[in-house]
C-alpha cells in the first residue's frame, strides 16, 4: 500500500510542477525538444493502453501479482516486462522535454527513479511467484532502456 501512495504522490507532485512551476527552462527552446517530448507523451498513452489490454483481469497497481493470476507474456508483454512502468517513465521524460523547469526536472527524475526501483522489487516478487519468469526475463526488456 505504501508503494501505491508514494507513486501517486510523486505523479501528483509532477503534475503540480507542470502547472505551478517556474517559467524558467533548463533546456533551450527548440522544436526538437517539443517534438520528442510530444512523441514520448503520445507513446506513453499507447503503451499504457496496450499493457492494460494485455493484462485484462490480471491488472493491478500493487507490485505483487494476484494469487490467482496467470503470467502474461502476450501482446506488449511479449517484448516488455513492464510496459506500464515504461509508459509512466516515457510520460515523465516527455513532460520534462515539453516543460523543462527545474521543478518538472526534479519531479520527473523522482518518478523515473521510483519506477525503476519498483520494477526491480516487482521482479523479485514475480520470480518467487512464477517459476517460468526467469526464462521470460531473459528474452524480454525491462523498463526501457534498461534490460
Amino acid at each position: 500500500m505504501l508503494l501505491i501512495l508514494v507513486q501517486f504522490f510523486l505523479l501528483f507532485l509532477m503534475l503540480l510542477a507542470v502547472f505551478m512551476g517556474s517559467e524558467q527552462r533548463l533546456l533551450p527552446v527548440h522544436p526538437l525538444w517539443s517534438v520528442l517530448g510530444f512523441t514520448l507523451v503520445v507513446v506513453s498513452g499507447g503503451l499504457a493502453l496496450a499493457a492494460f489490454r494485455s493484462l485484462g483481469r490480471s491488472f493491478r497497481v500493487a507490485p505483487a501479482p494476484k494469487q490467482d493470476a496467470t503470467m502474461v507474456t502476450a501482446g506488449i508483454y511479449r517484448r516488455l516486462r513492464h510496459p506500464m512502468y515504461t509508459a509512466v517513465v516515457s510520460l515523465a521524460i516527455g513532460t520534462f522535454l515539453l516543460r523543462s523547469s527545474w521543478e518538472v526536472g526534479v519531479s520527473a527524475a523522482a518518478v523515473v527513479l521510483f519506477y525503476v526501483l519498483k520494477a526491480r522489487y516487482e521482479e523479485r516478487l514475480l520470480l518467487d511467484h512464477y517459476p517460468e519468469y526467469k526464462n521470460y526475463r531473459s528474452r524480454s526488456r525491462g523498463v526501457i532502456p534498461l534490460r
